[in-house]
């Protein structure tokens, strides 16, 4: 069971979807399991800003991909960070190297306590799969209904120092002068409605 913040919007989540018409879901209010994996990670779907692979866990990374891919600063829908692929030149490498199962369930309870420390609080969606006969991760970080959201420089220090995080391409990137106000001015915008 993964935790819903407080004011989980299944209309936001279900709005992100449709605007990947190429790509099934099967949706509940837990998770969101991708139907076609295959297409996901050869990129056929989501165009490649909006995919990260990545060989090995590493919670600082990750979590800063987690905030870029929730701020969702160009309205794209978010982003997916598919945990236990190697990539080449932003292309993934086959057969994917995948996670040892004993390491999936970690990094599943790791992802609850880091989760705790984006402000405000957000939960990306997580999904064991099976690719060339191993296991992957994969985390659906959809725009969350929250924005703008900060994640800590480094999850692991005494001190955490709360950032904000946007994508720049296809990188996670501090979000610094002009970017910043842009973030921060979502919070103001108030939706308009017909």
């Amino acid at each position: 069971h993964i935790p819903q913040p407080s004011n989980y919007n299944l209309k936001t989540q279900y709005e992100s979807l449709k605007l990947m018409k190429d790509l099934t879901f099967t949706v509940n209010p837990n998770i969101v399991l991708v139907d076609n994996i295959e297409d996901l990670i050869n990129q056929r779907v989501v165009e490649s800003t909006r995919i990260e692979f990545k060989s090995s866990w590493n919670p600082n990374s990750i979590i800063h991909s987690i905030c870029a891919f929730a701020n969702d600063i160009d309205n794209t829908g978010g982003g997916y960070i598919l945990i236990g692929v190697e990539e080449e030149n932003g292309i993934a490498k086959r057969p994917v190297c995948g996670l040892p199962i004993e390491q999936l369930d970690a990094i599943q309870k790791e992802m609850i306590g880091f989760n705790n420390l984006i402000e405000p609080y957000y939960a990306p969606r997580l999904s064991v799969e099976e690719v060339d006969n191993t296991n992957i991760l994969v985390i659906w970080a959809p725009s969350g209904p929250d924005r703008p959201y900060a994640a800590p420089h480094d999850v692991k220090a005494k001190l955490k120092k709360s950032t904000y995080y946007i994508r720049y391409g296809t990188s996670s990137i501090e979000a610094r002068g002009e970017q910043l106000d842009e973030l921060r001015d979502m919070a103001n915008r108030v939706p308009f409605d017909d």
